[in-house]
């Protein structure tokens, strides 16, 4: 499968056309941002990146938590790997974080109802 490079609206469109499943118990660790795990990377395939360029405020935006909104244009999701869990078909954000500590490895499962919505 090719790459993908999706902005906010493909993004979106491809997540609604993405059948998720329950296989994988909703990987409730990564409903927020959290370090790969063995069993996490055994599943994922790399499907592409967002193409988004950052907003002029990219650090103005509490990421952390579960319930957290997804704010595409905003550290870090503009330039996020997205990969996809070859079980269950749910999504996810990557990042590499290097501040203050060693390199971790992030990701955080796409849900549609956290997305903060874009003007057409």
């Amino acid at each position: 499968m090719e790459e993908l490079n999706l902005n906010e609206h493909q993004l979106l469109a491809y997540l609604e056309q993405t059948e998720i499943t329950d296989q994988c118990g909703g990987h409730p660790d990564f409903l927020e941002w959290n370090n790969e795990t063995p069993e996490l990377i055994e599943k994922l395939v790399k499907i592409g990146q967002m193409d988004v360029e950052p907003a002029a405020d990219q650090y103005n935006l509490p990421y952390w938590g579960k319930d957290s909104r997804i704010v595409l244009d905003k550290y870090p999701y503009y330039g996020c790997d997205l990969f996809q869990c070859r079980e269950c078909n749910a999504l996810f954000f990557y990042y590499l974080e290097l501040g203050g500590h060693g390199a971790q490895k992030r990701y955080r499962m796409l849900r549609s109802s956290l997305f903060e919505q874009y003007p057409d």
